[in-house]
């Protein structure tokens, strides 16, 4: 397991984890969280096993070279491997903490509910928050940064897969609709997420998760697609 690698090399190289943290430029919880197992891996992974002088495919997975012959900063390799990005955990920050080289912000719009039940006005003001994704993550899922928004999901149309009150993530550069994929509408002003599935050449049928609610047949011509859905979070 991670924790028992990164145990068995901190204690090879004879650091404590604050000279870790220190060197890694993370906070000394974080290395903590590494080492007792309840973390399983971190956005500094990468960063944290060069001051190890290990390979950080080997510390996360214990697949691979232990010790890397290769400088892997962050500064030289500008994204995270594929085999390691959906491993990557979560470390405390705020406002103040430095936005890393692998990552980007992106606007959330936390006063615009995307409703996931019979819709509700979009809010036009900008909080100025904002959350933080791997580039790698964005560039995997096909998504230019810029065109990225996050927003808050409202309404039960969409249980058990999207609750009301998670964050979803949407690409408003992608408008083409591919059969069977999450979107989020604007339909008459009421902007919605849902599942559009193609009916003919111009009719859609707009659906939900939640068997409670009905399809909804209409051309594509009547309602507008803002983005595709392309994330989201849950807190349970």
């Amino acid at each position: 397991m991670l924790k028992d690698r990164f145990k068995e090399i901190r204690l090879e190289r004879g650091l404590s984890q604050q000279e870790i943290a220190d060197k890694a430029g993370v906070s000394q919880s974080t290395i903590m969280f590494l080492e007792s197992g309840r973390n399983q891996s971190s956005r500094r992974i990468v960063e944290i096993a060069k001051v190890l002088g290990v390979n950080s495919e080997w510390l996360v997975t214990g697949k691979g070279e232990k010790y890397s012959s290769v400088n892997t900063s962050i500064q030289e390799n500008k994204d995270l491997p594929p085999e390691l990005d959906g491993l990557i955990g979560i470390d405390p920050w705020d406002d103040n903490t430095p936005l890393h080289p692998h990552e980007v912000e992106i606007p959330y719009l936390k006063d615009v509910h995307l409703s996931a039940g019979n819709g509700c006005f979009a809010l036009e003001d900008y909080s100025g928050l904002k959350l933080r994704f791997s580039k790698y993550t964005l560039k995997n899922k096909g998504v230019d940064p810029e065109n990225a928004i996050c927003v808050t999901a409202s309404g039960d149309s969409m249980e058990p897969v999207i609750p009301s009150g998670c964050t979803v993530a949407v690409d408003t550069g992608n408008k083409n609709i591919k059969d069977g994929q999450i979107y989020a509408i604007n339909n008459d002003g009421l902007l919605q997420i849902k599942m559009l599935k193609w009916i003919s050449g111009s009719q859609v049928s707009i659906e939900s998760y939640n068997p409670s609610y009905q399809p909804t047949k209409m051309n594509v011509n009547e309602f507008n697609v803002i983005g595709r859905v392309f994330w989201y979070s849950v807190l349970l």
